[in-house]
């Protein structure tokens, strides 16, 4: 039996976000000296500080539209299209008010730092692509015949799925890496340690 896209989109977006804190910290050494002349802006713990204290209200904006999107069961295909789009409209924008507040952190003060902030930045706004085109996607279909709703939900369901898994594996592939300075600044942020529990 199939979860309610809203379900799968709240678990993606969780996994993807627990998977990020972790890629955030592991990221540098993949590229470190790439960019050495990049200029430094914020100390480890500052940056560690805004990035979770972002990714953070991030989560917390997707799970209240969530929960308001499954506060009240449609009824018709067209009060869970109107759901759908509004809840995936809900997340595009906090994803961009992430990216923007990435953005605003800069690259933290350590080898490398430039790349890990453009790495995060990137698999983000990669996310805010994808809600986009499953927004585009979800308001496109038929409301007007439950069956067929249900099967180009589950289309556009499946697309936005595949789009996150992508920036999940960019993520999983980064995970086994290490840099000292900011494992140490993400341990000791309390808004660090919520992400993971």
């Amino acid at each position: 039996m199939r979860r309610p896209l809203t379900h799968n989109l709240r678990a993606g977006l969780a996994a993807g976000l627990a998977i990020s804190v972790l890629a955030v910290v592991a990221l540098g050494t993949m590229t470190i000296g790439a960019s050495a002349s990049v200029p430094a802006k914020a100390k480890p713990a500052a940056w560690a500080k805004t990035v979770c204290g972002s990714l953070g209200t991030w989560l917390d904006k997707i799970d209240s539209a969530a929960a308001q999107a499954t506060a009240t069961p449609p009824t018709t295909p067209a009060e869970g299209k109107k759901a759908l789009v509004r809840l995936v409209g809900s997340a595009l924008g906090a994803t961009k008010k992430l990216v923007a507040a990435l953005k605003k952190a800069g690259p933290p003060a350590v080898k490398g730092g430039g790349d890990v902030s453009s790495i995060v930045i990137d698999q983000f706004s990669q996310v805010a692509r994808t809600l986009a085109a499953s927004r585009t996607n979800l308001k496109a279909l038929p409301s007007d015949d439950g069956p067929a709703f249900v099967a180009a939900s589950r289309v556009a369901e499946d697309e936005l799925e595949s789009g996150l898994e992508h920036v999940q594996a960019a993520f999983n592939a980064a995970s086994v890496l290490d840099v000292a300075p900011l494992v140490a600044a993400f341990n000791a942020q309390p808004a660090c340690q919520e992400l993971t529990v």
